[in-house]
């Protein structure tokens, strides 16, 4: 047997309780991490997702079709993708990978309120983080896309 079957065999044949601990103890290493790194990984992750919001603007901008269209609906749902798959292969953080489980490590007692909410308060950042990125690009490519940004 190599050992590449060998390490998915013993994936295999993990518990549920030794899954949940691992899920704990991973939950527990981001409450810990400094409050800097929780702000970039934040800042990241927001510009990235509004780089698909750029691209629905584009998308909207330059085809000139009403969005009932099936094509233009395809065309505007794949410009979305393009931001998760910017995260994922960025290995940002998005707003809600951690956030269900950081409160794992609080139910088991391992970490105390106080650090769920320092991480909560960072990771709710986000939205401050979102603004520029949906109306910077939103206001030079597609002002009639999005009329609350441009004002």
């Amino acid at each position: 047997m190599t050992e590449p079957e060998g390490q998915v065999q013993e994936e295999a044949l993990k518990s549920s309780r030794t899954i949940l601990d691992e899920e704990i103890q991973e939950a527990e290493m981001e409450l810990e991490r400094p409050a800097s790194c929780l702000f970039v990984a934040g800042l990241m992750g927001g510009l990235l997702i509004g780089v698909s919001l750029f691209l629905i603007g584009v998308v909207l901008t330059l085809v000139e079709r009403p969005l009932q269209d099936p094509m233009m609906a395809f065309l505007v749902a794949n410009a979305h993708t393009v931001g998760f798959i910017l995260v994922i292969m960025g290995r940002t953080d998005l707003f809600t990978e951690y956030t269900t489980l950081a409160v794992l490590p609080v139910l088991e007692g391992r970490a105390s309120v106080a650090n769920l909410s320092r991480f909560w308060g960072w990771r709710l950042q986000r939205p401050g983080v979102y603004i520029p990125g949906i109306c910077l690009p939103a206001r030079s490519t597609c002002s009639r896309c999005l009329p609350t940004c441009t004002t």
